[in-house]
């Protein structure tokens, strides 16, 4: 993920809250070393890929002031909720079987398992919003679905085995859990029957899209 996008950092303080023991449990003596080690092979991956990146673009600074020179909140607001609702990018309406993982929010958090609820959050809130860093194409231009929230799908999937293990026990409920597994099924097939490019060259050809390469179109499209 990493080597792929460079907001995918944002990810990194959701993941230690959800790996972190609880703060009763935790050996300072143990842990500050720990987080050390982390940090200095963290320091070492980013080296690593500036050194073999001869173009030195996706982890450089320069590349990163550049980004938060263009930072817009109200860009911020659409990026976060164009990922949650629009029909396009909606990380929800592709992965529909994720909506059964928010009735196992509140017996985790009971549990005191709230730093797994934090963390899985935290990272859909910083992963959302983080493509503001592309400002006018924050949707990932042309491409099914919200490709970029790919490494959330197994940690949402943490809601939806607590609610299998614990709440689906009835015939009824198997059933609806089928119902959503199938839907979330054709969400795919449709993806992958229909060809992305034709959604934007039949608009073209009907005069709808200006030019072929209308980028903010297809943003405007997306949402």
């Amino acid at each position: 993920l990493f080597l792929s996008k460079e907001v995918s950092v944002t990810l990194l303080p959701g993941l230690l809250l959800i790996l972190l023991p609880p703060i009763k449990r935790i050996k300072w003596r143990v842990m500050i070393p720990a987080l050390l080690v982390v940090a200095g092979l963290v320091i070492l991956f980013i080296a690593l890929i500036l050194f073999f990146d001869q173009s030195s673009t996706r982890y450089s600074l320069g590349n990163w002031m550049r980004r938060l020179n263009i930072f817009n909140f109200s860009i911020f607001i659409e990026s976060v909720l164009g990922y949650q609702i629009s029909w396009s990018r909606s990380f929800w309406l592709h992965s529909p079987i994720l909506l059964i993982g928010l009735l196992g929010i509140r017996p985790m958090v009971k549990r005191g398992e709230w730093r797994v609820v934090a963390g899985m959050w935290l990272m859909l809130l910083l992963l959302s919003g983080a493509y503001v860093a592309y400002f006018n194409s924050w949707w990932g231009n042309l491409g099914w679905g919200p490709r970029y929230m790919l490494p959330l799908v197994p940690v949402f999937m943490i809601g939806v085995l607590e609610v299998m293990a614990y709440h689906v026990r009835t015939p009824t409920h198997k059933i609806l859990l089928g119902v959503v597994v199938l839907i979330g099924a054709g969400v795919q097939v449709v993806g992958m029957t229909v060809t992305l490019s034709n959604y934007y060259t039949d608009m073209f050809f009907l005069g709808v899209l200006p030019e072929l390469n209308a980028q903010t179109q297809w943003g405007a499209y997306n949402w």
